[in-house]
């Protein structure tokens, strides 16, 4: 089986890369802008999906992951560029498979930011919107062209990749903080849903040998279908590296629960709940990830 990747550089590539480089089965081809030290002996193909000739560059392939985004701090500062990468380069994408490899799998990356906050789709922000905006053009795509897609809408993803320089998001901002001993903020009634990127992965990989079926359009939640209170991500933080929570935690109130989790029925048709990580689990792999030893003062009483 031919696979390519693109965003192969990134956070969740890099992932999925190390996960199908297992499989001897599979020849792997990453697309990106940089190529980065984790690729190892990957098949490396630098490009741009805003301008490269993806027609050439996909022939012959039986699945493309594409997880080429701009995500992360700013992403709502320019808007209309983002729209150009997330939106327009995904339906570069769809366009170059339909042209040259109809009979492609196509997995696209979504996003749990399609949801408002009482769960609808209904994106608040423009991230949100451009994300939901590929998952139209995949599902048109699917019914007009007969092609296999499924869209993968992400939540909280972390895991050793979520350290700089990949790295985003409220675990990464509570470690960096507590490593350089500063305090962090937390929301009382906030609930997120955290996955390991790791488990996404895994769930790719088992995608990318699912049976082909044509004209199917499928997007499905990924986390782990627990909502847990960023409460208890920072005091689990605290306890695994050590650190008081008391000293460097302070709790914020909010004058309204926010909320997200997944819907994993579908989800777990493919993926078996039991093998997703917990997110003590998650928290251990990236302090062994990082190799911290130093203890904080003052200790935990």
């Amino acid at each position: 089986m031919k696979i390519g990747i693109t965003g192969i550089s990134g956070y969740i590539g890099t992932e999925i890369y190390k996960t199908l480089r297992a499989n001897r089965k599979t020849d792997i081809v990453g697309f990106d802008l940089d190529s980065t030290e984790y690729l190892d002996d990957c098949i490396f193909v630098k490009t741009d999906i805003l301008s490269s000739d993806l027609k050439t560059l996909f022939k012959d392939f039986d699945v493309i992951v594409h997880a080429a985004a701009r995500t992360g701090p700013g992403y709502n500062e320019n808007p209309f560029y983002d729209f150009q990468i997330n939106t327009v380069g995904t339906l570069r994408v769809l366009d170059a498979v339909r042209q040259i490899s109809p009979n492609c799998k196509i997995i696209l990356f979504s996003s749990a930011m399609v949801y408002d906050s009482m769960g609808e789709v209904n994106p608040p922000t423009v991230f949100g919107a451009g994300k939901l905006s590929s998952e139209i053009y995949g599902r048109a795509f699917s019914k007009t062209y007969r092609m296999d897609i499924c869209a993968l809408r992400l939540f909280n993803v972390i895991g050793s990749n979520c350290i700089a320089p990949h790295g985003r998001g409220v675990t990464q901002n509570f470690i960096e903080k507590l490593e350089r001993e500063e305090s962090i903020k937390v929301m009382k009634n906030t609930f997120r849903d955290f996955v390991h990127v790791r488990d996404v992965a895994l769930l790719v990989q088992k995608l990318c040998f699912h049976p082909t079926r044509i004209n199917t359009f499928d997007s499905m939640d990924v986390g782990t279908g627990v909502a847990s209170s960023i409460i208890e991500l920072a005091n689990i933080i605290c306890d695994v590296f050590e650190v008081d929570y008391k000293t460097y935690v302070c709790e914020v109130e909010n004058s309204h629960e926010s909320r997200t989790c997944a819907n994993t029925n579908q989800l777990f048709r493919i993926a078996n709940p039991q093998e997703f990580a917990s997110l003590r689990d998650s928290i251990v792999q990236i302090r062994e990830f990082i190799g911290t030893t130093k203890k904080r003062k003052p200790t935990r009483n």
